[in-house]
């Protein structure tokens, strides 16, 4: 049997939400020799070790220890505090594991082009796993050596691009937006959110939580684990090459510029209202059942 001698990295962000992410890769690669690190895209911040070590303490109030955290990420969103009531604080990490490097905020910088080549010349096969709110340069998908898998939170190919979530809930189409929310990872290509898909999930009941913070923290929290335990699927089976489906079509595609706080405000009403709806029809369906 010929093993590929395969190298795995996570990139990801300095901000609060992907703390989960890094956490549970880091659990998810102890004893793995394929896992070979974590690239965090930004500057280190001892401020934020601190505040993240604060997060296990008993004597701080859960309102206090969140406005330590807004103390150093200078906001967490309403996804975020959604995640915290989901799943608690994240555990803090050692920021000085050697597995972890702070890379700078140009992901596509030239130092960082020259690393990745020179990764090449120890493996076979490397890929970089991502959860990142940059676009990346072409030159990531110019070696036949590397390829980046991304983790999407929500189905493709039925929504594509940043806060793709919010707005399926600012259009109003509750079919739609239960047929988006979710997570999926997916190879990237030269366009956005349209390269080969790996494996998506749609949420269970997406219009039953209470806010779309808390649809977007489940799929926040779907995204990390596809992309974690695709990572520990790629780690066991070295002698298999993993490729993905292209889709037929493409879903509407959502830029960060246009997001704007009326955009917010108004997909938080919608889905309420779509939620609302949704109710009335369940219940609607019952009443009907009883009477027959």
């Amino acid at each position: 049997m010929n093993n590929t001698k395969r190298a795995l990295f996570l990139i990801t962000e300095e901000s609060f939400h992907p703390t989960y992410l890094i956490v549970d890769w880091l659990l998810a690669s102890s004893g793995s020799p394929e896992f070979r690190g974590i690239l965090i895209r930004g500057q280190h911040s001892e401020e934020k070790d601190r505040v993240h070590r604060s997060l296990a303490s008993k004597t701080l109030s859960n309102e206090d220890k969140i406005q330590l955290l807004r103390g150093v990420y200078g906001r967490i969103s309403d996804a975020e505090q959604e995640m915290i009531d989901l799943k608690g604080f994240p555990k803090p990490f050692d920021s000085f594991n050697s597995s972890i490097k702070y890379i700078g905020y140009d992901i596509n910088a030239l130092s960082i082009q020259s690393w990745v080549e020179q990764q090449t010349g120890y493996y076979d096969e490397i890929t970089f796993f991502i959860f990142l709110d940059v676009i990346m340069a072409p030159w990531w998908l110019s070696n036949d050596k590397v390829s980046v898998i991304n983790a999407h939170s929500a189905v493709l190919p039925f929504a594509r691009g940043m806060n793709a979530i919010e707005n399926m809930a600012y259009l109003g189409d509750s079919y739609k937006f239960q047929e988006a929310a979710g997570a999926s990872i997916h190879y990237i290509d030269h366009n956005i959110d349209t390269g080969p898909l790996i494996q998506t999930a749609r949420l269970n009941n997406s219009l039953s939580y209470h806010s779309i913070g808390q649809v977007k923290a489940a799929s926040y929290f779907a995204a990390f684990d596809l992309l974690i335990s695709h990572a520990k699927l790629m780690a066991r089976n070295t002698h298999l090459s993993f490729v993905g489906i292209t889709p037929n079509h493409t879903g509407p595609l959502f830029l960060q510029k246009n997001y704007t706080a009326e955009v917010e405000s108004r997909a938080k009403k919608n889905y309420l209202k779509m939620k609302q709806e949704h109710s009335n029809k369940a219940a609607l369906r019952q009443n009907l059942t009883i009477k027959k």
